[in-house]
């Protein structure tokens, strides 16, 4: 590191709590945003805590979705909000795992052909977390990086994370990087919250970690001298203490910028920059504000207590909603509630009923929401491995395939399997993941909606469609019209005789920002509201 040369500023943020990745999240992709309205290029590193080398293959119960970022590559869920909030395009080599730096300490071990002295755990560690900042940062043609430090300081992993930034802020001299922690305070009087502030900053203090600007995260607002008495506490100047309201996401950047903590952060690492530019921004929330009609989806998935399962989902259909002029009403229904006699009674009251499936498909339950939409001109989109429902059900109804089900390695006893499992499960790998373009036919919805012949999208599944059956289901009525360039896998199947009744292999979802909601979705929810018009 001795000719360590800093090429961007750095914006350090860690926060409290290890759960604290959704709330931390926001605020990062706020910053990012106010940079960009400065004409600034923001980017993003995560040095995150998990030991895990693969992040494809993470339990959903215990990270939430699985994000697929604009490289292909598997990512946390909060990478999404760093795309749809602060405009940010993320790519998987963003995320740094504790895991995958221990593993590339070992490999580095055993390459080794000579002797070498004995490798000290903490010391190579965080020469091995400075290294993977300064190479993200040779690679960025950024003016700020913004490190996202996960877990909280307590932890052995942010502990050694915050050595090597120590260090790197060494070298980096004055005016190159700032640290940002993010505090959630209680409710309560202003001596508890104090008390609360006093906690973290003898935390903070006792781990020699020195922070320029403490955003607290509460309900209700900081009064002038409970914010007086903070920056006190901290040794820190009062404009360094900001407010954040909880439950509150799309308001950030400007409330953000009300409290000038971009002007603050511009100061601090010496940027020469313009005013920050947010009208568009402004009428973003000013169309949110104006939005009086509503549309209710129903959300047909798994394991819907999980707030971070669906977040991606959920947000690009209030962008589709919203830019069809209406509020999003989202009605979750647990796919198994629908087996009952009287289960699918839970989408009645539902416009539009959109299955967002998982990789390991049991379609049973999907597959009755799949037939109430197709029974009742109800408008239907399948999201991922969702497609599984809609095929197996028009085979089952329609095509008379009894038998129909999903294929898998006992390809025996399958005895129309119109769904199989993909190459890669047979490779080991387990899904297919990636972007890949899709070929889409004229004259179809999909082909309306994009406006164009061709698309890229981003994939994430276990189970495709068996071309064997593709031109019995076309004879049937339902058609693929969009297949990938690469494998002619079918990404988009179609019921035209249908209001609206469209399958897709890929998740769209993963495309869609406030501002540029996605095509497909709000076709979706225009046929919706089309729907109930006429109805």
């Amino acid at each position: 590191m001795d000719d360590f040369v800093v090429k961007c500023k750095y914006i350090f943020v860690s926060g409290g709590s290890c759960t604290a990745d959704a709330e931390r999240a926001p605020i990062i992709a706020s910053v990012a945003r106010l940079l960009k309205a400065r004409a600034l290029k923001a980017e993003l590193l995560r040095l995150d805590p998990a030991c895990n080398v693969n992040l494809t293959l993470m339990d959903g119960r215990d990270c939430g979705e699985h994000y697929v970022c604009a490289d292909g590559g598997a990512a946390p869920f909060v990478f999404g909000t760093y795309e749809r909030l602060g405009g940010l395009t993320t790519s998987s080599a963003q995320c740094v795992t504790f895991g995958s730096l221990l593993s590339d300490l070992l490999e580095v071990e055993k390459r080794t052909d000579r002797d070498i002295p004995l490798v000290g755990f903490e010391d190579t560690m965080s020469e091995f977390i400075a290294g993977s900042i300064i190479a993200a940062s040779g690679k960025s043609q950024a003016d700020a990086m913004l490190i996202d430090i996960g877990g909280c300081p307590e932890d052995l992993s942010s502990r050694l994370v915050q050595r090597a930034i120590q260090r790197l802020r060494y070298e980096m001299g004055d005016h190159n990087s700032t640290a940002i922690h993010i505090i959630t305070l209680p409710e309560g009087s202003d001596a508890a919250r104090l008390g609360a502030v006093r906690l973290a900053w003898q935390s903070l203090q006792a781990q020699g970690i020195r922070i320029d600007m403490l955003v607290c995260r509460s309900k209700t607002p900081l009064s002038a001298q409970l914010k007086e008495r903070i920056a006190i506490l901290c040794d820190l100047p009062t404009e360094a203490i900001i407010y954040v309201a909880k439950d509150v996401t799309l308001t950030l950047p400007t409330a953000l910028n009300n409290q000038r903590m971009d002007n603050l952060l511009c100061r601090q690492l010496e940027l020469d920059t313009r005013e920050p530019r947010l009208s568009e921004w402004l009428e973003l929330l000013e169309a949110i504000d104006n939005a009086r009609d509503r549309i209710t989806v129903a959300l047909v998935g798994r394991r819907l207590h999980h707030s971070a399962l669906y977040i991606s989902v959920q947000e690009a259909l209030r962008h589709a909603a919203l830019a069809n002029g209406c509020r999003l009403e989202l009605l979750q229904v647990d796919a198994g509630d629908l087996l009952g006699d009287e289960g699918v009674d839970l989408l009645a009251d539902a416009d539009c009923i959109l299955i967002a499936g998982e990789e390991q498909l049991d379609p049973d339950s999907e597959i009755a929401a799949a037939n109430y939409a197709r029974l009742h001109a109800v408008p239907l989109l399948a999201l991922g491995a969702g497609t599984a429902a809609v095929v197996i059900e028009y085979a089952r109804n329609v095509l008379g395939m009894k038998g129909a089900a999903v294929r898998g390695e006992d390809s025996g006893h399958c005895v129309y399997p119109v769904m199989q499992v993909t190459e890669e499960f047979h490779a080991g790998r387990h899904l297919s993941l990636g972007c890949q373009n899709i070929a889409i036919t004229p004259g179809s919805r999909a082909a309306a909606a994009y406006g164009k012949p061709d698309a890229r999208e981003r994939f994430r599944y276990l189970y495709r469609m068996n071309n064997d059956f593709r031109e019995s289901f076309s004879e049937a009525g339902l058609r693929v019209t969009g297949t990938t360039h690469s494998r002619d896998i079918a990404a988009i199947i179609e019921l035209p005789s249908h209001p609206w009744y469209v399958a897709l292999q890929f998740h769209p979802e993963f495309n869609s920002q406030p501002q540029q909601p996605h095509r497909l979705l709000c076709a979706f929810i225009a046929a919706a509201l089309k729907r109930r018009d006429l109805d």
